[in-house]
């Protein structure tokens, strides 16, 4: 009998994780980690927390994952992010996040093989230490306890590759692992990943990658929250975080205004600074994308994905620079859907090969 693969793909982006698997449909998580320390006591009116907490390896400190169960347990948030791709990569916090992930992304199943596929910033991609290392957090037998239960995960096979071309399979393919758009197959296509911690920029044509000058942008959300919090912080007169301002952005990603509460009282005037942020990093962001591509109007598409590729964030001004802009549904999923395509793919073709060695 051909063996089945359970397939995990992990969008582990500097903002948040994005995880989509056999178990779970999409999942956003908070791209941050906090250590848990028991309380010593609690009131007689205190509810009991639901949380739910990892242990990676065979390290016995407890992790908490996301904004959310974070702040409930009043811990130090570790953000495990950066823009330097070696160094994030290699830091025991961000295998620790993996492996979270991957625990998240299995849910209450028990698989015997599992197939991850992850992607980088374009950059990262095609640098043979990141993927070295990548393989050697991800390729494993993990052992893991999340809340009182053993669990053990075996990723028998693990593929990585760029965010963008992840995006170009979330339209090539469908959630089988099958072709869905065979016209992509004779079309020259820009991808845009407008993400956390870097833009990038790449070009397929007939499906066949082509180099371009310049293919990360260092100009990316992060800016936008940076310049936030230095606005935030000199009106406050209190050091707010990129943690905070990630945050409260992050559960408001749907709401047409924003704003920002510090101890209870919203800041006014923030929505007005939050809007003149967000189209002055894109003016950076756009100075240099129309050097990489001066007239867009050459190519079939030109697909822009990523977190702030959505209308109320840059996908307006997106729109407004070409007809051949498309911008798939959840735009910040695209990346994993895509990977997520892969791996079934990827799945496809490995129990075919089983299957003919055993006949």
């Amino acid at each position: 009998m051909a063996e089945k693969y359970f397939v995990v793909a992990l969008d582990t982006g500097n903002g948040e994780m994005k995880i989509v698997s056999d178990a779970v449909d999409r999942m956003r998580v908070g791209g941050v980690l906090g250590r848990y320390k028991a309380p010593q006591g609690k009131t007689k009116l205190q509810n009991e927390w639901d949380l739910t907490l990892y242990e990676v390896e065979n390290d016995q400190q407890q992790w908490v994952i996301g904004y959310q169960d974070v702040d409930r347990v009043k811990a130090s948030p570790v953000l495990v992010a950066g823009r330097e791709g070696l160094v994030r990569y290699s830091q025991p916090m961000f295998s620790n996040y993996a492996k979270i992930g991957l625990a998240k992304a299995i849910g209450s199943k028990r698989p015997a093989r599992v197939l991850v596929v992850t992607s980088t910033p374009a950059r990262d991609s095609l640098d043979s230490k990141i993927v070295e290392t990548l393989d050697k957090v991800f390729r494993d037998v993990h052992k893991m306890k999340i809340n009182d239960e053993r669990v053990i995960i075996n990723v028998t096979n693990y593929e990585t590759m760029s965010e963008t071309e992840a995006s170009l399979y979330d339209v090539y393919l469908n959630d089988q692992g099958f072709v869905a758009d065979a016209s992509v197959e004779n079309q020259d296509v820009i991808v845009i990943n407008a993400g956390y911690g870097t833009t990038d920029v790449s070009r397929y044509n007939r499906l066949e990658y082509i180099p371009l000058a310049k293919e990360t942008i260092k100009v990316s959300y992060l800016d936008v929250i940076e310049r936030l919090k230095d606005w935030l912080t000199e009106q406050i007169r209190k050091e707010i975080t990129i943690q905070e301002v990630t945050r409260q952005l992050d559960e408001q990603i749907d709401s047409r205004t924003k704003k920002f509460v510090f101890v209870g009282d919203e800041i006014a005037g923030f929505y007005d600074i939050y809007e003149k942020t967000v189209k002055a990093v894109y003016d950076d962001l756009f100075t240099e994308l129309q050097l990489l591509i001066p007239d867009p109007d050459l190519y079939h598409r030109v697909r822009v994905v990523g977190g702030a590729a959505v209308e109320n964030i840059w996908g307006q001004y997106f729109k407004n620079w070409s007809k051949r802009v498309e911008i798939p549904a959840d735009p910040q999923f695209s990346s994993a859907r895509g990977m997520y395509r892969y791996g079934k793919y990827l799945a496809n073709e490995l129990t075919e090969q089983t299957a003919a060695t055993e006949e």
